[in-house]
């Protein structure tokens, strides 16, 4: 369906382009016409605009407000539609009928808003566009969905969300808060000079550096590595028995030659390779966990604080170098 307001428009262009017009105006008015014909409303717009501005003939500003429902500009189409229909100029006279019917059809974009709030001189803007003060006041504005900000010079704006119905009335009420009054820094012409308060002297008083214990923080050292050591030497001492016994069953099992055979059944030859595998490792195991308890005796031993500047102790442990086992040393 095509737009009415387009409709509207292009006939009562056409109409008054042979009215008792100026020649300029008159090919001002088909130029208009002519570009609304076209669908270029916006440039339409323009010229409407210009000649309104000229002539403030009631005509043109019903051209103005037939391009501008033409683009979907339905609040300023219908304010300018109203007000060329207040007019007695012939020319609206003889078209009222039509003018009305999109007068319709604008209103059937737009619903009523009032905004009321607490701050003096209060502005309300929809959608980012000022429509006017905020009061008991039903301002015009596109139906549905529309965003609602309120200003006002010293407050914080507000911000709300309205549903307008089509040709009814929604309302909104956004109370301001003041914005903190602004802290005003006056410089004197001479720096102000304040003098410390006078202090009895007194003999000052050093506080020496407290002692650092150090055996709070060495004793769960100390029992971590207890504990370490003996899970480490416990492993050592099973690995032993384990190795040892598979040498041992080795040897009195009697299907299998002794230990210096190359040739070895597959049963034998797995009890020498459990014995030859665990041996070495339960020798480590028990290096390692008698270093962790000797480790964690002489933690336990060293005294629990002292100044700062007292010489540390310290454990040093290591492995030996060419044998299974670990070197501890105790520096005082």
């Amino acid at each position: 369906m095509k737009n009415p307001c387009l409709a509207f428009g292009m006939v009562l262009a056409l109409a008054g382009a042979a009215g008792a017009q100026t020649v300029p105006d008159d090919a001002l008015y088909a130029r208009g016409a002519a570009l609304r014909a076209e669908h270029h409303d916006a440039d339409a717009l323009a010229i409407y605009g210009e000649l309104h501005a000229r002539t403030h003939a009631p005509r043109a500003l019903a051209q103005v407000a037939m391009a501008e429902g033409a683009m979907g500009q339905w609040t300023e189409a219908e304010a300018h539609l109203i007000a060329a229909l207040a007019s007695t100029d012939p020319w609206i006279a003889e078209r009222r009928t039509p003018l009305g019917e999109a007068l319709a059809t604008m209103r059937q974009h737009l619903g009523s808003l009032v905004v009321e709030s607490n701050a003096p001189g209060a502005e309300v803007f929809v959608d980012g566009h000022r429509i006017g003060p905020a009061g008991t006041q039903a301002l015009r504005v596109m139906m549905g969905t529309v965003r609602v900000e309120v200003r006002a010079a010293g407050f914080v704006s507000a911000l709300r969300v309205a549903m307008v119905p089509v040709g009814g009335l929604a309302r909104e009420r956004a109370d301001l808060a003041a914005l903190p009054s602004a802290v005003a820094v006056v410089a004197t012409e001479a720096p102000v000079r304040v003098s410390a308060p006078t202090v009895a002297a007194s003999r000052p008083v050093v506080a020496g550096p407290a002692p650092e214990r150090a055996g709070s923080a060495r004793r769960p050292v100390a029992i971590a590595s207890l504990a370490t050591g003996g899970a480490l030497l416990l492993g050592g001492v099973v690995a032993f028995v384990v190795g040892r016994s598979a040498v041992d069953a080795h040897d009195e099992d009697a299907a299998c030659p002794g230990t210096a055979s190359l040739m070895q059944p597959p049963s034998c030859q797995e009890r020498l390779d459990r014995a030859a595998l665990l041996e070495p490792l339960s020798w480590t195991l028990m290096g390692f966990g008698a270093a962790a308890l000797a480790t964690g005796a002489v933690l336990l031993a060293l005294p629990t604080g002292g100044p700062r500047g007292e010489r540390a102790r310290a454990v040093r442990c290591g492995p030996t170098a060419g044998a299974w086992g670990m070197n501890c040393a105790v520096r005082f």
